[in-house]
């Protein structure tokens, strides 16, 4: 298993795959993107928040903050992605940033979100020089929040009522890896 840059030619498709109702790309993504998932408004998404992923013309990106702030993919020895994540990194404070965190759901509650969880610790400590990680997550999304858990993340903050999906108030909680 490893980490590598996402390819727009070849995982969105499965991305797509993982994210198959309303709730779970609510949960994913809390509606910065429209469900069901376009490929032209996800890519478009990544390029502007001035993300490096594979297959872009690197001349587009003007004012990258950072090399490795990117869309990856976790993929397995055959190279085919069972996970993804957009990372960034605060450079003033020595933090990275996790969002839009999703795993295969044919494999969701065998480990492997933890383990790209603690595979992406490895890159972001070794490569892009933070202290700590942070990511959020809604508190109705137990599932994600026992994997953040069982990498390591503990709570750090949390705020009711942030979110409304169909009727519900959901509250989030920011979460904390630290070196």
């Amino acid at each position: 298993m490893h980490l590598r840059p996402y390819n727009e030619q070849t995982d969105f498709i499965q991305i797509t795959k993982w994210i198959q109702d309303e709730r779970t790309h609510a949960l994913w993504c809390a509606n910065f993107l429209s469900h069901p998932l376009y490929e032209d408004e996800f890519h478009n998404y990544l390029f502007e928040q001035n993300l490096n992923f594979s297959s872009r013309d690197k001349s587009e990106i003007l004012c990258n903050k950072n090399e490795y702030d990117g869309a990856y993919v976790y993929a397995d020895e055959n190279d085919h992605p069972v996970g993804f994540f957009i990372y960034t990194v605060n450079k003033q404070d020595k933090s990275g940033f996790l969002r839009f965190i999703v795993v295969d759901s044919t494999l969701r509650g065998k480990g492997y979100g933890t383990d790209m969880l603690r595979e992406l610790q490895r890159f972001a400590y070794e490569k892009t020089d933070v202290n700590s990680i942070r990511l959020i997550v809604f508190d109705v999304n137990i599932a994600a929040r026992t994997c953040y858990e069982k990498a390591g993340f503990t709570a750090m903050e949390s705020a009711l009522d942030t979110f409304s999906y169909q009727g519900e108030m959901w509250g989030r909680c920011m979460m904390e890896h630290t070196k």
